[in-house]
C-alpha cells in the first residue's frame, strides 16, 4: 500500500469510527426521552407541534433533539426562538450545558451570542424576536431545525410559512 493509499484508508477508518461514535451517542441521548417524546422525535414530518402541559418535558426534549440534529448534520444551523433571548437562555442554556457535560460532548459555547458550536461545525443558536423587525432579520437563513417556544403567544404573521 502506498503512503497516499494508507493515508486515505486511515482517514476513511477515522471517519467511520467517528460516525459510529456519533450514532451511538445519539441513540443514548434519544433513549433518555420518554415514549411520547421519542415518538415525536422520530416523526419525519417537516412541521410538528407539541401541545402539552407545563410539566410535559418539552424543554428537556428540545435540548436532546437539537443536540442529536447537530451531531448528525455537520455545518448546519438550528435555532430556538423565544420572544426574548433572555427567556430562551433561561429555559434552555443550562439544559444544553448539563446534557453536553453528562455525555462528554465537547462544544464551544458563546454566551454573548447564545450559540453552541459542535466539533462538526453544526451550530445551535438561541434567538429572540420580541419585535417583528427582529424576526424579519432572520428570515431566509438556511436552517435545518427551528423550534418556537411558547408559540401560542406569538402573532400568527410571525409564524407563517415564507418559502421552502
Amino acid at each position: 500500500m502506498t503512503p497516499l493509499e494508507r493515508a486515505v484508508y486511515e482517514e476513511h477508518q477515522r471517519r467511520r469510527m467517528e460516525r459510529a461514535r456519533s450514532t451511538e451517542l445519539c441513540a443514548r441521548i434519544v433513549s433518555e426521552l420518554f415514549d411520547r417524546q421519542q415518538t415525536f422525535e422520530a416523526d419525519p414530518s417537516k412541521r410538528k407541534a407539541v401541545l402539552g402541559s407545563r410539566r410535559a418535558g418539552k424543554t428537556e426534549m428540545w435540548a436532546r433533539i437539537l443536540t442529536k440534529v447537530a451531531l448528525e448534520n455537520p455545518r448546519t444551523l438550528s435555532r430556538v426562538w423565544s420572544h426574548a433571548r433572555l427567556r430562551a437562555k433561561e429555559l434552555l442554556w443550562d439544559q444544553f450545558r448539563f446534557l453536553h457535560k453528562r455525555h462528554g460532548i465537547k462544544v464551544e459555547t458563546n454566551e454573548t451570542e447564545l450559540s453552541i458550536r459542535f466539533p462538526n461545525d453544526a451550530i445551535i443558536r438561541l434567538v429572540g424576536a420580541d419585535k417583528d423587525k427582529e424576526a424579519q432579520k432572520k428570515r431566509g437563513d438556511k436552517t435545518i431545525y427551528e423550534v418556537v417556544l411558547e408559540s401560542q403567544s406569538w402573532e400568527s404573521s410571525l409564524l407563517e410559512k415564507t418559502s421552502e
